[in-house]
């Protein structure tokens, strides 16, 4: 995967820049080097967010709200899923599921419905 990131960003194709990058963090978090994730995924994401691409935004940061609250990072966590679930246009089950919760909790926490 290190190669095909060398090839995308040597034909300076940044979509499939950012789409590497987004699956390496993927890579990283299942090994369990959080740091490299997180720092891919940041990448990944502040890419698809200059170009636009809302749903892949989208998913790269719930995909690094998943990796908080799986270290336990519950507020952060959920803040970062939040702000991923507010850029996808289509929402699985348990996307709107977790969308409902996340509005209950600012509901009484005095955050934004």
């Amino acid at each position: 995967m290190q190669e095909a990131l060398q090839v995308f960003q040597e034909a300076n194709d940044e979509l499939r820049v950012a789409k590497a990058l987004g699956n390496l963090g993927g890579v990283y978090a299942a090994i369990g080097d959080k740091e490299q994730a997180y720092n891919c995924y940041r990448q990944a994401a502040d890419i698809f967010k200059e170009h636009g691409e809302k749903a892949l935004y989208g998913e790269t940061l719930i995909a690094m709200g998943d990796l908080q609250l799986r270290e336990g990072k519950i507020m952060s966590g959920a803040a970062t899923y939040e702000v991923g679930l507010e850029s996808l246009d289509q929402l699985s089950t348990s996307q709107k599921m977790i969308k409902g919760l996340i509005g209950i909790r600012n509901k009484i926490i005095g955050g934004k419905a």
